[in-house]
């Protein structure tokens, strides 16, 4: 799935923590829960047929996102359900596509089901160990989600030097190890790495 580049969603993430914050939804809904601090997927078009479930719930995931940053919450609500029901029906047909399982980890965590979001990125590792992007993704809805630190360090530490991932998995060890006993929540422009059009495996 082909998504935006560092620096492009990066700014999307800080204009999504400003515009949940501004709205209340942190507060108020579970859209965004922790969705101030992840990657948004961009079109799907590169791997799927333009209408296909996948490219459909691509594109509903993308629009909930735009929906967010405008404050409109419900509209939001209904294009990420959209988005999971889309992905969820992809799974039933090819059940190890790992790409589909990544991005519907991050949709859950959008939603605020950490536990959910944990168990498909552990069956995305199972089927692909060096799925790097991941395995950051995992570390994430340990540390954020679950304030599990020491396991999140555990994944991150499996990633190894001239991984695409590396700094990324370095940068976020850092932060684990400077944050406060009991912080669970991201700061701000911190992303999720986006799922890519290929692995990132380790050479």
């Amino acid at each position: 799935m082909a998504f935006m580049n560092a620096r492009n969603r990066n700014k999307t993430i800080t204009i999504i923590m400003v515009g949940l914050i501004s709205v209340g939804l942190l507060a108020s809904v579970s859209i965004g829960y922790w969705g101030g601090s992840f990657s948004t997927p961009s079109s799907n078009a590169a791997n799927t047929t333009s209408g296909s479930t996948e490219y459909l719930a691509t594109q509903d995931f993308e629009t909930a996102l735009t929906l967010i940053q405008k404050g409109k919450s419900d509209e939001a609500g209904k294009r990420l359900t959209s988005a999971i029901k889309g992905y969820e029906e992809v799974l039933k047909k090819t059940p190890n596509n790992i790409q589909v399982l990544g991005d519907l980890a991050t949709a859950y965590f959008y939603m605020g089901n950490t536990d959910k979001a944990i168990e498909l990125a552990k069956k995305a590792l199972t089927i692909q160990p060096k799925y790097s992007t991941v395995r950051v993704n995992y570390a994430k809805y340990l540390f954020y989600g679950k304030n599990n630190s020491a396991e999140a360090l555990k994944e991150l530490k499996k990633i190894e030097k001239g991984d695409v991932n590396y700094q990324e998995a370095q940068s976020l060890i850092a932060d684990i190890n400077k944050a406060p006993q009991g912080n669970t929540l991201p700061p701000q422009g911190n992303t999720l790495p986006p799922q890519g059009n290929s692995l990132p495996l380790n050479k």
